[in-house]
């Protein structure tokens, strides 16, 4: 199973994955919803505030630890999705999968793909792509800047989730120099970026 972090989905799409029954709205933050994709792994759902695709984040959690793929536009309390101690990968350096990521102390991003998402890292810059008003979000939904740290990594870095589980970094360019996917090969998916 391949599954990418951004989509256009229709609203009859949206409201198909409800019907199944995997979707849950986020407890302690209104503005994303939860699908639970398998066990260990789910798909966050963000709208777009008003620019381009709608943004999807995921979450992979292990007997240990767990793994926040992409951060999505910045909106919503993305540090309280889990209790367990986690780490935070961008698949790329896009800001409609990185704006998100003022609310870590740091991020993993593939090396290729590091001076991008520094040189995007100022108030001004972020400011700029999200508006503070819009159909979904208002101004107390956007957290403030502020800056965090990079970790660049290249393929085959592995992230460990414990009791043997972990995944694995593979560099898959061509959206962006650095574009890169995270393989879960125990469950056999592969989440990639656009």
């Amino acid at each position: 199973m391949i599954i990418e972090n951004q989509s256009r989905l229709g609203a009859g799409q949206l409201s198909a994955l409800r019907a199944e029954g995997k979707s849950r709205r986020y407890g302690c933050d209104r503005s994303v919803e939860v699908f639970e994709l398998a066990e260990g792994v789910y798909s966050i759902f963000s709208r777009s505030p008003g620019m381009g695709g709608d943004a999807w984040m995921h979450l992979v959690t292990g007997p240990e630890r767990a793994v926040l793929i992409d951060t999505g536009f910045g909106i919503g309390d993305l540090r309280a999705l889990t209790d367990k101690p986690y780490d935070v990968f961008n698949t790329h350096f896009h800001g409609d999968h990185t704006l998100g990521n003022v609310q870590f102390d740091r991020v993993f991003i593939h090396r290729y793909d590091l001076s991008p998402l520094a040189d995007s890292m100022t108030p001004e810059g972020r400011r700029a792509f999200i508006p503070v008003e819009g159909d979904y979000y208002g101004p107390e939904d956007v957290p403030p800047f502020r800056p965090y740290g990079i970790v660049p990594v290249d393929a085959g870095f592995t992230f460990d989730l414990g009791g043997g589980e972990t995944l694995e970094l593979l560099h898959i360019p061509g959206h962006s120099a650095g574009c890169a996917g995270l393989l879960d090969r125990r469950r056999r998916i592969l989440f990639s970026g656009d």
